[in-house]
């Protein structure tokens, strides 16, 4: 249950930073160092400073006008990538907005909910009535947190089903 609501409130979180307004890039490469050749693991996987996360479980579900993928761990971490409205394939997307990114921890003395920071992106691989699959990264911060500590998220995958 706990696991069930800090997904919850990522995605929560994650749905609270967009906006209404769009950016969308064509280009393969999205400016920066990454040339989008990188491989993951479905349901999702990302590196979170450095250390890879493999989700058990994930889906993506359409509420208010919003594209949720969540994720788990079956543990105590939670990854979100969202989007407002219905993403295209083969476009990229700006975090953190129209998409965004973010993981909440419910370790013990670690918890919290990291939202992106401008400069993340989101790369729709496919999208079907079934399936979205997509690669992501960026730079995340508690929002909550007057600290500053940010994470960086990279070589991002995710491939799941939609509800």
């Amino acid at each position: 249950m706990k696991k069930q609501i800090m997904i919850a409130a990522v995605a929560l979180a994650s749905i609270s930073l967009l906006s209404v307004g769009c950016k969308k890039s064509k280009s393969s490469t999205p400016g920066s160092s990454t040339d989008w050749t990188w491989s993951g693991t479905a349901p999702l996987s990302v590196d979170i400073d450095g250390v890879h996360y493999q989700a058990t479980t994930g889906s993506a579900t359409s509420v208010v006008g919003v594209l949720a993928v969540t994720s788990s761990n079956g543990s105590d971490t939670g990854v979100t990538v969202s989007f407002v409205g219905t993403p295209t394939a083969g476009t990229v997307y700006d975090c953190p907005s129209p998409a965004n990114i973010g993981f909440g921890v419910q370790a013990v003395g670690t918890g919290g909910n990291y939202e992106a920071l401008s400069g993340g992106k989101v790369k729709v691989l496919s999208i079907t009535d079934s399936t979205i699959e997509g690669e992501f990264y960026g730079t995340v911060k508690d929002p909550s947190s007057s600290s500053g500590t940010t994470h960086s998220m990279t070589n991002g995958y995710f491939k799941v089903q939609r509800h």
